[in-house]
């Protein structure tokens, strides 16, 4: 990887990179596949030619890493997992039918949602959500969702994306620093974590610091359970809760 504010110096180094890779490819018995061999180019400047995404591991990346090309891909998926459980709904009972949403829908997303859990594109994503919770439930096409995914005991996409990343935070809780680490001021927040300092508004709403705003306001009896019992009590949190936008917790925390 290559990085730089002059774009065709860039692509001339990565040009040169590729040449070293294939170099350390053959001095180790090895080949590249340069059929599957791409280039991406991630930059927030205008007027610089389109160019298409690329997949990487099941991960469609666009040059403004908006995931709006990847969740367009979700949302084909997901679009054909509906018309899978509309058909199944006259064969099957609900219990396995739900087994069926799990399997084939929420899978979808649950891979990788700790990335673009944050993106504005996730709207779509809810609404074919609601779509499938109403065929689950043989309820009409408008009617409210919320009392579904409580009955169902189903997450909402923006919900399963706050408790992800606050587990994956949790779980390496070490790697962060407290305000206290700061500072050696006696304060209120001294057992927050401190925010890294960044300056776009993108990185400011994805992992880690929207799980770090959100980890701040948890009260302290519950930042310290064990890992089973955190990921329990948040998760019964928000199944009694279902979101349907990461900004409802700018008016209400949590807890």
């Amino acid at each position: 990887m290559s990085r730089g504010s002059d774009i065709t110096q860039l692509r001339l180094e990565a040009s040169y990179l590729l040449e070293e890779a294939k170099d350390w490819f053959n001095c180790n018995r090895l080949k590249i596949n340069e059929e599957k061999t791409q280039t991406l180019l991630c930059t927030l400047k205008t007027g610089v030619p389109f160019q298409e995404a690329v997949k990487l591991l099941g991960f469609w990346l666009d040059s403004k890493l908006s995931w709006n090309d990847h969740l367009s891909k979700v949302c084909t998926k997901l679009s054909r997992v509906i018309c899978l459980l509309r058909k199944l709904r006259a064969l099957i009972t609900r219990p396995y039918l739900l087994t069926v949403y799990h399997a084939l829908f929420h899978s979808h997303l649950m891979y990788g949602i700790v990335l673009w859990g944050h993106s504005p594109a996730v709207r779509d994503v809810l609404l074919l959500q609601k779509k499938a919770l109403r065929i689950l439930t043989s309820s009409a096409p408008r009617e409210h969702c919320r009392p579904l995914f409580m009955e169902l005991g189903v997450l909402t996409v923006y919900s399963q994306y706050i408790l992800n990343t606050l587990v994956l935070l949790r779980e390496n809780l070490a790697d962060f620093v407290t305000r206290d680490n700061v500072h050696k001021y006696n304060t209120r927040r001294a057992q927050d974590l401190d925010m890294p300092r960044c300056r776009l508004s993108g990185t400011q709403k994805a992992y880690p610091q929207s799980a770090i705003k959100i980890f701040n306001t948890l009260p302290q009896n519950v930042r310290v359970l064990e890992m089973r019992d955190f990921k329990k009590v948040l998760k019964d949190r928000l199944l009694e809760r279902p979101l349907y936008s990461l900004e409802e917790l700018n008016h209400e925390p949590l807890f």
